[in-house]
């Protein structure tokens, strides 16, 4: 049975009163660890093994473009963000993946999307002469 929050802070306790001036005080709290441990069937190594901790995400993953219509062709950056999505996808942080999606769908891009748009090209190594 592996130690409970309770059992670890006990066992805690009772390690910090092995620095004790009283030799019976240290003795008896080793006791006890050990006693402790052999309750719950643990090791010393288990016990002092930190856990491990698990990271959760925040949000989910951005979402992966969809695959193009048949008969529908791609606009110049459209079709940029494809291969930088699908090629270099390593290379870039969830919000550069986020902004290549969206304006994947985009009739046109502004000034400042088409800025964005080059460095994020730049980044992966792609000429963006044509966005």
């Amino acid at each position: 049975m592996p130690l409970t929050e309770t059992d670890r802070d006990r066992l805690i306790k009772l390690l910090g009163m092995t620095g004790s001036d009283a030799d019976g005080e240290v003795v008896n709290a080793a006791r006890l660890a050990n006693r402790l441990l052999r309750e719950r069937q643990e090791t010393w190594e288990a016990a002092l093994t930190p856990k491990p901790i698990v990271v959760y995400p925040t949000h989910s993953p951005p979402p992966r473009p969809r695959p193009r219509p048949r008969g529908r062709t791609d606009t110049p950056w459209a079709a940029m963000c494809r291969i930088m999505l699908w090629q270099y996808d390593e290379l870039l942080n969830d919000w550069e993946r986020m902004f290549l999606g969206s304006i994947m769908q985009q009739a046109s891009l502004s000034e400042k999307q088409r800025a964005v748009l080059t460095k994020i090209a730049t980044k992966c190594g792609i000429s963006a002469a044509a966005a």
